[in-house]
């Protein structure tokens, strides 16, 4: 299993995930989409945009890339789930122009983003990453992100109803997750709320 700290102390990283060569993996637990990103556009699928997330799917979701097709992510099933309109417009919007920007400004950009699913759904609860930049001088930064697939209304009510409380016991509680459960180990099977530490569909 690959680990930020892994990637990040791996001089070659760069030159061993080629611009757009994505790779993609899943999991009971999610789908996974890494790579070096490009300015290059992707095609979309509009039939696998309208039909992620599967019985799963609310009617205020998109059907959401984990790498944009801005960044010649993938337009299949592969790189696609459900996600929350609001946050593909709204605040996953926001990171991918972020990382545009860096793009634009000369530097590379590596990006891993994981999607948990809990209790059988094929519906995300949550779309976590990190983010890699080396500018021209070789210098790197890292970025770890983790968005919740909710709009920003219900993220404040979740807020507002652990506030006082210890977070974590109320998360596990809630969501029930599998004791044997690692973000991290989604190479075992087959290759549309914001915490942002460090460091759309409309994509």
């Amino acid at each position: 299993m690959v680990s930020l700290h892994d990637d990040l102390n791996n001089e070659n990283l760069f030159d061993e995930n080629l611009p757009g060569n994505y790779k993609y993996s899943e999991n009971q637990y999610g789908k996974t989409a890494k790579g070096q990103l490009t300015l290059e556009n992707g095609k979309r699928n509009v039939y696998a945009q309208r039909t992620a997330g599967g019985n799963d799917r609310l009617a205020t979701d998109d059907g959401g890339h984990l790498i944009a097709t801005r960044f010649n992510g993938s337009g299949e099933a592969e790189n696609i789930d459900a996600q929350d309109a609001n946050l593909n417009r709204g605040s996953y919007k926001i990171h991918e122009n972020e990382l545009a920007n860096q793009l634009n400004s000369g530097n590379k950009v590596y990006e891993n983003v994981t999607t948990f699913k809990s209790n059988g759904s094929q519906r995300p609860d949550v779309y976590m990453g990190y983010t890699i930049s080396q500018d021209q001088n070789g210098n790197r930064e890292w970025n770890a992100f983790s968005y919740t697939n909710a709009s920003a209304s219900e993220q404040q009510e979740w807020n507002d109803l652990t506030e006082g409380n210890d977070l974590m016991d109320e998360y596990d509680s809630a969501m029930n997750y599998p004791d044997d459960y690692n973000p991290g180990d989604y190479d075992n099977d087959h290759d549309d709320g914001s915490d942002n530490y460090n460091g759309s569909e409309m994509d």
